[in-house]
């Protein structure tokens, strides 16, 4: 069975963004000091790795909260309707 598209867009976004926290930490010599004084590939290194990991959750809520299951998301406890009797 295939994922809706906007499930799907929703996971890769997800998946994005989580690859650019990580690619904020990585090392990198030519680059001048960030706020904790490491040379990183992005100058603002915590603050930019808490806001796309932040971004990362709230997607990942979001998709959860539209998509549960595959499925729309049922009544947890649904009225039944009585048989009449005869």
């Amino acid at each position: 069975m295939t994922r809706p598209l906007p499930d799907a867009l929703l996971s890769a976004l997800t998946a994005l963004l989580l690859v650019l926290a990580g690619l904020t930490i990585l090392p990198r010599q030519a680059s001048q000091p960030d706020l904790l004084g490491y040379r990183t590939l992005c100058a603002f290194v915590p603050l930019s790795t808490i806001i796309l990991l932040g971004l990362a959750g709230f997607v990942r809520a979001l998709r959860n909260t539209l998509y549960r299951g595959n499925g729309p998301v049922e009544p947890t406890n649904p009225v039944r309707k009585r048989a009449k009797r005869v």
